[in-house]
């Protein structure tokens, strides 16, 4: 009788899940269940181990996802001062060759303008999927 059995098997299913995380590391999870448990039983444990996995995948998402729209925030921030000085000087421009009236951007210029403000907001749209991403990784983790 091996392992208490007469059938010379072993009495436990051994589980392995493994879950990729960034920077191609991996986590595993190891467990074990009874080798004659119901489906229900089995059910249940491979379910925590994938809720755990994804609970573990959240952590190191969620810091990932926080730098990359840290950068982003920096970026839109930059663009915007970029913005905020180039209309400005060419405001003054405007004023110095002796126009009258509001500014009117030359053809040039709302096409570099168009540019940049489309530049923007694919920044802010950036910025948006990472804090919703964020979201969901505390959702997933537990927190708030």
């Amino acid at each position: 009788m091996e392992n208490g059995h007469g059938n010379g098997k072993d009495p436990f299913l051994n589980i392995a899940y493994t879950v990729a995380l960034v920077d191609q590391r991996q986590f595993q999870f190891t467990t074990f269940v009874s080798r004659d448990c119901d489906k229900q039983q089995l059910d249940d444990v491979l379910d925590k181990l994938v809720k755990a996995g994804d609970r573990q995948r959240a952590y190191t998402n969620k810091k990932d996802f926080i730098e990359r729209m840290e950068r982003e925030e920096i970026m839109l921030a930059k663009a915007e001062s970029m913005l905020a000085t180039a209309m400005a000087q060419e405001k003054a421009d405007w004023e110095r060759r002796g126009k009258r009236g509001e500014y009117m951007p030359t053809a040039k210029d709302r096409k570099e303008l168009n540019q940049l403000t489309s530049s923007m907001d694919a920044g802010r749209a950036a910025i948006k999927k990472y804090r919703d991403q964020i979201e969901e990784c505390d959702r997933l983790i537990g927190v708030g």
